[in-house]
């Protein structure tokens, strides 16, 4: 924010582009101290943030709410959602395993759920692999986690077009982040990627999900580990279901939640700063 204010005083255009209500993140990061230490935190970023943005051009985020918080005049909506191209061309490399595969694509830390998705896959009666992409939060989480089950397998930190293959192969994705303030109204990425891979996913029961996402997740207290695994049980054991929220999702990606309609915003933008 400091830059850009310098790149604004030199007479640049300027563009604050914030995926994440990072005031509201604060609240829920305990390394900080205690919640009175979190507050004075939370306010000093908000008071440097709102002074940065009064002299930035455009201000951009992915979800309404954020735009609307940061700032009503100069917000721009531009969603984060996946190139669905690259998707389509990912999808021709896959071969499907004879093993039911979950997945799960992202940051592997305790508040979006992990530890619980891993115990939930050790309560299944029957041959199931679950799949894990992403960075670990600490190598003592991580021996945590994979010590649960042997029906979960570790695939490292992947670039995006080895990811969608494993996407592609799977039979269901979690997004089972823990109710935390900044989560609440969040869209995340990973979501329509599931998606746009036509597969079903297992979501935390947060209401602004459940108005985005019904008819393609199953919602489940996400600290709930028997929901679920009975949810795995539901999905798994229902194919027609499966095939059927996946079929819907895909479609819904393409036409509603792709990036290829998103990047039209932001080149209009772009041309409406800097028309020469």
């Amino acid at each position: 924010m400091g830059l850009g204010v310098l790149f604004k005083i030199l007479g640049k255009k300027v563009i604050y582009d914030s995926h994440e209500n990072v005031s509201s993140q604060i609240e829920s990061k305990s390394w900080l101290g205690n919640k009175f230490i979190r507050k004075i935190v939370k306010g000093i970023y908000r008071l440097i943030e709102k002074t940065a943005i009064s002299f930035f051009d455009s201000v951009i985020s992915v979800t309404p709410e954020i735009v609307e918080f940061l700032s009503s005049k100069k917000g721009v909506l531009i969603r984060n959602y996946p190139i669905i191209s690259m998707i389509e061309d990912a999808s021709t490399t896959y071969k499907k395993n004879h093993v039911s595969t979950l997945i799960y694509v992202g940051g592997l830390t305790k508040i979006r759920g992990i530890k619980e998705i891993c115990e939930a896959v050790n309560l299944l009666h029957f041959e199931v692999e679950l799949l894990l992409v992403g960075a670990w939060e600490s190598e003592e989480f991580k021996n945590e986690c994979l010590a649960i089950s042997n029906k979960t397998t570790y695939c490292g930190v992947k670039p995006l077009e080895e990811v969608y293959p494993l996407i592609h192969q799977s039979d269901i994705g979690f997004v089972t982040l823990y109710p935390e303030k900044n989560y609440l109204n969040s869209l995340p990425i990973k979501a329509f990627e599931y998606m746009a891979c036509g597969i079903p996913m297992i979501m935390s029961d947060f209401s602004y999900w459940e108005k985005t996402f019904t008819g393609i997740a199953e919602f489940i207290d996400p600290m709930d580990v028997k929901q679920i695994s009975y949810s795995i049980k539901k999905l798994i054991g229902n194919e027609n279901l499966r095939e059927e929220m996946g079929i819907k999702g895909k479609q819904l990606a393409k036409e509603k939640f792709s990036w290829e309609k998103e990047a039209v915003t932001l080149v209009e933008l772009y041309k409406k700063l800097a028309p020469n």
